[in-house]
């Protein structure tokens, strides 16, 4: 009943946030769309073309500044791991999550990215800052800014610290890698099937990472309210739509990590040799910290009492 009452205040507050940008109509059919599979295209177009002249105003002003070769994600690019709370308020599966990636970082710095340390690495404008602590933009959308913002810094390698990783992190030989799916899903833009935000890299200079950051900033400099969740989809989509480049580095990454949520789907399977070795050949695993986990021997409680990441 909790998660219910939950789930329709959230959809009541974005059904508000719709209505500072569409009609009531509108607001209530993209809200809803997402469940009831109407309307789902025709919204994806209607927020592009909301969001199109800001995107392509913040482009113009990158195209306009002085050229610098936009180079490939490197050996020893940085990594980036975020957790806003800070490391000691970690949930156990995001720490085994972080751990994975520390022990599987080869040559790749790993830098851990809070609250507590964000201002040593990127100066952030005070009043997204302030918008932050009003709640106005939440910790999910604010990591958003703070990731194309590293990336736009320094270059390299976004990880959500919910993932799991079982090999060793290499090198990207590209300017602009992130995992990509085969599957296409209606529901997102673009069909879901070219980039994911959880894990994003670049290398340094690149334009299309220096203009979705300025998007961001621009974008919270005239809004209060969420045209969408899934924000960051949305830039990236205006990247790709109207970036030759960037269409091009996206055909250009392989389909390397198909199973992504292959683990996430069978945490609460049955622990068994077989399952864990077919689980681990996935070198990147999207997990949630959300998810409930079933007691018992499961795959799940495997990863929580370290019998999987002793193998790391």
């Amino acid at each position: 009943m909790k998660r219910l009452l939950k789930k329709l205040m959230s959809l009541f507050q974005e059904f508000g946030d719709k209505c500072h940008f569409f009609n009531p109509f509108d607001a209530l059919v993209f809200t809803l769309s997402p469940y009831t599979r109407i309307g789902m295209e025709r919204k994806h177009e209607v927020i592009l073309n909301k969001l199109e002249k800001g995107f392509m105003n913040q482009y113009t002003k990158v195209k306009s500044m002085p050229e610098a070769k936009c180079q490939d994600i490197g050996g020893d690019a940085p990594l980036w791991v975020c957790w806003l709370q800070g490391r000691e308020q970690m949930p156990r599966l995001v720490d085994i999550c972080v751990r994975s990636i520390e022990r599987n970082a080869g040559v790749h710095p790993v830098n851990f990215i809070s609250l507590g340390n964000l201002s040593k690495f990127v100066d952030i404008p005070s009043f997204v800052i302030q918008k932050l602590n009003q709640g106005i933009i939440s910790y999910t959308h604010f990591s958003d800014i703070i990731r194309m913002a590293l990336l736009n810094k320094y270059g390299g390698i976004w990880i959500d610290a919910t993932i799991f990783v079982t090999s060793e992190i290499g090198e990207y030989n590209l300017p602009f890698y992130s995992i990509k799916q085969r599957t296409e899903n209606k529901r997102f833009v673009e069909r879901g099937d070219k980039w994911t935000a959880y894990f994003i890299a670049s290398g340094k200079n690149n334009p299309v990472v220096n203009t979705i950051y300025r998007f961001f900033i621009y974008y919270w400099s005239e809004y209060n309210s969420m045209i969408d969740y899934f924000l960051v989809d949305y830039a990236l989509a205006l990247a790709y739509r109207n970036i030759p480049e960037f269409k091009e580095w996206i055909e250009w990454i392989p389909f390397d990590n198909e199973h992504v949520y292959e683990m996430f789907q069978n945490l609460n399977a049955p622990y068994s040799k077989d399952l864990e070795m077919k689980l681990f050949q996935q070198q990147f695993n999207k997990l949630s910290w959300k998810r409930k986990l079933n007691n018992g021997d499961t795959i799940g409680q495997s990863l929580l009492n370290l019998k999987s990441a002793t193998k790391l």
